[in-house]
């Protein structure tokens, strides 16, 4: 193998970003995917099934509301998430996580309910990988919650509603 590739087994789905994993843990298939590690901002996923690539690019829409909002780089994560002045939920996803997909919208309504007393910041570590390495994001779906900039508790998986919602009215409690 070479050493700016890496491979992930969706059986398993593990993705070495350099020295670290992303794993999710729902499979679907047995397939392999590549992903090319050009430098530390430049990541790309390949596949090698008959399709296209299965990432959306940087530069594509993606809705965003009144209370969540993508990150779309390092710098954008600076301002948008360490410079908040309200509790920020970080959600870590990638688009081909089927438990990122069920627990992305749920994420969504919940944060919904605080009229933006608390947001939610989404980071698809196949479009943002430096932010997820800095984090040592180990697992997808991923969820962070920063207050003042400093991460203050996290959850690795899917969770149940109940889980989901203490976790996010906790966010907007004072310590």
């Amino acid at each position: 193998m070479l050493s700016n590739s890496v491979r992930l087994q969706l059986g398993k789905r593990l993705v070495n970003f350099a020295t670290r994993q992303v794993v999710c843990k729902h499979a679907i298939s047995q397939r392999f995917l590549f992903m090319n590690v050009n430098n530390t901002s430049s990541l790309s996923l390949q596949h090698n099934f008959h399709t296209s690539t299965t990432r959306l690019h940087p530069g594509d829409q993606k809705l965003e509301t009144a209370t969540n909002f993508h990150i779309q780089d390092e710098d954008d994560f600076k301002a948008r998430v360490l410079m908040a002045k309200i509790p920020i939920i970080v959600d870590f996803h990638a688009e081909w996580c089927q438990p990122c997909k069920t627990l992305g919208p749920n994420l969504e309504k919940e944060v919904d309910k605080y009229g933006g007393k608390v947001m939610l910041a989404k980071v698809d570590v196949d479009d943002v990988g430096e932010v997820a390495m800095e984090y040592e994001i180990s697992a997808i779906p991923t969820v962070i919650l920063f207050k003042n900039g400093k991460q203050v508790s996290d959850f690795k998986g899917n969770v149940d509603d109940a889980t989901l919602a203490a976790f996010v009215k906790n966010s907007i409690k004072e310590p």
